[in-house]
């Protein structure tokens, strides 16, 4: 199969006349990052081309999470030498504004008051694809032309729901556990991303201290958060920023 389609890609090549080369985006990598086929797969294909008596301009791109990316690798540890791992920052808060302004433009809708469009902009925590989820839900729930507080309110706990279901369902399910989960949602409430096990002992009641300890084991087990730096033993981090975002909208807006 890799020599197929290394000769499927040459043939197209070959055809492109002017053009430079291919540039292949693979979006949405989760699926592949579950089983060792993907990682193997390409590697073949990887060395077919660099070792292949003809020159092909191909270029590819895996677009996802940085723990899918850290999967492949474990999977198949060439990977890690075959692709650059470069991260995108979050988008900052004046370009998710324009956004939603210029969107709802289009349609004639207007914001009632400044304070609806900052919580829009709040609750999407720079994240395209959250940004997405409540930018739809506020759409469809939008009356009169124009999108209040309230209106704004209900589609970012609709759009919670639906980036559980959709995105992170796999991770929520594993958690199994209403102490941990309460602890998630503390540290959602507290907007903290990352912290110190000092800075949420203070949050926590003396049940969830007894099994502080054990919360940390579980979420680094389940990739929810890690250790910030190999150096820095009590400080934690979410691995994934829509993880801390789910729980930030279930504590502030529930």
């Amino acid at each position: 199969m890799k020599n197929n389609f290394a000769d499927f890609l040459l043939n197209i090549s070959k055809s492109l006349k002017e053009k430079n080369g291919l540039f292949i985006i693979i979006d949405d990598i989760n699926g592949l990052s579950k089983t060792s086929e993907f990682p193997n797969w390409y590697k073949g294909l990887s060395e077919t081309i660099d070792f292949s008596d003809n020159f092909v301009p191909v270029a590819f791109t895996l677009v996802s999470y940085k723990e899918n990316f850290n999967k492949l690798t474990t999977l198949n540890p060439s990977f890690s030498r075959i692709f650059h791992l470069i991260e995108i920052d979050h988008l900052n808060d004046e370009d998710i504004e324009l956004f939603f302004i210029e969107n709802f433009e289009k349609y004639s809708i207007r914001f009632e008051n400044k304070k609806a469009l900052k919580h829009m902009v709040y609750y999407s925590w720079g994240m395209p694809l959250v940004m997405q989820q409540i930018g739809e839900e506020t759409f469809w729930n939008v009356k009169n032309d124009l999108i209040s507080e309230e209106i704004v309110f209900k589609s970012v706990l609709n759009a919670s729901i639906e980036l559980g279901n959709k995105q992170i369902s796999l991770i929520l399910d594993q958690i199994e556990n209403d102490e941990y989960e309460n602890i998630l949602l503390k540290l959602g409430k507290h907007k903290l991303i990352e912290f110190e096990i000092s800075d949420i002992k203070e949050i926590l009641n003396d049940k969830e201290n007894e099994i502080l300890n054990e919360f940390l084991l579980r979420m680094e087990e389940l990739n929810i958060l890690e250790h910030v730096g190999k150096k820095i033993k009590e400080r934690y981090t979410f691995t994934n920023r829509l993880y801390f975002v789910y729980f930030l909208i279930k504590a502030n807006i529930n």
